[in-house]
């Protein structure tokens, strides 16, 4: 076998490794998008709609019926949002032309 015959073969490997390793990327790429669904707590919310509004409701009536200070806990929790939210808002490179 001379060299160039060899350097065909290994060059015939090489393609078959890549065609395969596109081929594994690819398979990866679905399952990782079909967990990524999965997990995803808007389609576990979804899946599940009528338990999650049942147990809204249910915990609406708690707090109503047991004079939990709603707007003591709720307050913080609100500015901690707006405040992360303005964070990320500045933190994020503008979209204008």
């Amino acid at each position: 076998m001379d060299a160039n015959d060899e350097i065909d073969r290994i060059q015939s490997e090489i393609a078959l490794s890549q065609q395969r390793l596109r081929e594994d990327v690819s398979q990866i790429k679905e399952k990782v998008d079909q967990t990524r669904a999965q997990l995803s707590p808007t389609g576990m919310i979804q899946k599940r709609l009528p338990l999650f509004l049942g147990g809204a409701a249910v915990f609406g009536f708690w707090i109503g019926y047991n004079n939990v200070p709603v707007p003591e806990i709720a307050a913080p929790a609100a500015r901690t949002m707006v405040s992360a939210a303005v964070k990320r808002a500045a933190a994020r490179p503008s979209r204008r032309s």
